[in-house]
């Protein structure tokens, strides 16, 4: 495979039957397993597979909280994870709860760093608004899904850039260097290279089924 066109990409992994899709995805977990702190990073961001990506819902390690992403206007923000869930606008599934507004709050915070968390509340006077939802720039971790990847860290998305709006912190000045960002997909959606634009926020790893590549222009800071 040589084009990055998405049509094609999306419609090889749609193809997939569930049973190879399993076993992708469980193959990719062994090699996430396999990255340098992943037991420690305690806020992970993740998604809800859609449109054959490969599923991260069996990663989770102990001690771990997922979060998934939620839409705010044209803003993406991670919500807990906690089993209930609603489709988005586009189909993707996301996380609902009844105590969202209230999902981590400074007194409920049980380890350090949690008080820290830009959360945002019916009374915080935030914006954008999504009750429980925190930013990206709190997460350890995030896993990013794609259409495709390069080894040189650059992503080719599903087109609306919500995920480069969302990290584009990352790009100013001596940033804060997390979330460590973690691309997730099949072995045909990696490329030796993808073509980067000026708003791209590169990942510092892909992980396939097959290997956990590090990635050579990712975001220091």
């Amino acid at each position: 495979m040589t084009s990055l066109d998405r049509a094609p990409l999306r419609a090889r992994r749609q193809r997939l039957s569930a049973e190879a899709q399993v076993r992708a995805s469980a193959a990719c977990r062994q090699h996430l397993q396999t990255l340098t702190g992943w037991a420690g990073f305690r806020l992970v961001g993740a998604y809800a597979a859609f449109d054959g990506e490969l599923d991260p819902s069996g990663f989770q390690a102990p001690g771990q909280r997922w979060f998934l992403p939620v839409l705010s206007g044209n803003s993406l923000l991670f919500r807990p994870d906690e089993g209930a869930s609603l489709p988005n606008k586009f189909g993707i599934m996301e996380p609902i709860t009844a105590q969202a507004s209230h999902a981590i709050t400074d007194s409920e915070a049980d380890t350090p760093g949690d008080a820290d968390l830009d959360v945002w509340t019916e009374h915080s006077g935030k914006q954008p608004s999504a009750p429980g939802a925190i930013s990206p720039s709190s997460l350890d971790l995030l896993l990013v899904p794609g259409v495709a990847f390069g080894l040189n860290g650059h992503r080719l998305g599903m087109g609306a850039g919500y995920y480069d709006r969302a990290l584009s912190f990352m790009l100013k000045p001596h940033s804060d260097p997390k979330p460590l960002l973690v691309g997730i997909c099949h072995d045909f959606q990696l490329f030796e290279s993808v073509p980067p634009q000026p708003w791209d926020v590169p990942v510092h790893f892909v992980c396939t089924p097959t290997a956990l590549y590090p990635c050579s222009d990712f975001v220091d800071g």
